[in-house]
């Protein structure tokens, strides 16, 4: 399956006129869907404070700074937009709620070729990536780094080359497709955008969630 294309807005204004959205009441259920990746600043450990703090409805969800993505995951809204500013984190989400079979296929032979060697041999191969990589395959590949890397931590060079070293875990969480699975239930009802917040939130208006 192609991947879905991902809205690219580099700019918009701060606060954009729109049809008001009308309200539907929050959904959360048990969890179903966890974050996919690690990522700095990730609020996982701050969800029971969060949701405590959730309005009681709203019309659309906004999330302008994705990253891991754990209030969107835990709160599984039926109509959202996520955004963040990294092209790659969107184009992952994208594919996943796209493609998810291809991405679990491909951690999966990730997982069963896991070395040091292997990490740095993907991790060149991952900075020299071009268009012609097929979605699956990149996104399997950026989750595969990020599960394997020191500390999870995504970080790039000038030169825009990912360049951490790997980290010292005995059995990293390579291939979780229960976990993936779960994601691409949510993600798919979500519209992925890649920018700054403006462009995360143009478009909101009275009685949305940003």
């Amino acid at each position: 399956m192609a991947p879905r294309l991902v809205r690219r807005v580099d700019r918009a204004p701060l606060f954009a006129r729109s049809v008001s959205t009308p309200k539907v009441a929050p959904r959360l259920p048990d969890p179903v869907a966890s974050p996919i990746i690690k990522w700095v600043g990730g609020k996982t450990k701050l969800l029971g404070e969060l949701t405590a703090r959730l309005p009681p409805s709203w019309g659309r969800y906004y999330e302008p700074f994705a990253g891991g993505a754990a209030l969107f995951f835990r709160v599984a809204p039926e109509r959202a937009v996520l955004g963040d500013s990294n092209a790659d984190l969107i184009t992952l989400y994208s594919t996943v709620a796209t493609d998810v079979a291809a991405v679990i296929r491909r951690l999966e032979a990730h997982r069963t070729k896991h070395n040091e060697s292997y990490y740095y041999a993907q991790r060149a191969r991952w900075n020299d990536l071009d268009a012609s990589w097929p979605a699956a395959d990149r996104a399997a590949t950026f989750i595969y780094l990020n599960k394997t890397c020191f500390n999870g931590l995504w970080r790039v060079n000038r030169s825009g080359a990912f360049n951490v070293p790997i980290g010292r875990y005995i059995d990293p969480p390579i291939h979780r497709p229960e976990t993936l699975r779960a994601a691409q239930a949510v993600l798919a009802r979500a519209e992925l955008r890649c920018g700054d917040y403006r462009a995360a939130i143009a478009g909101a208006s009275r009685g949305d969630f940003v």
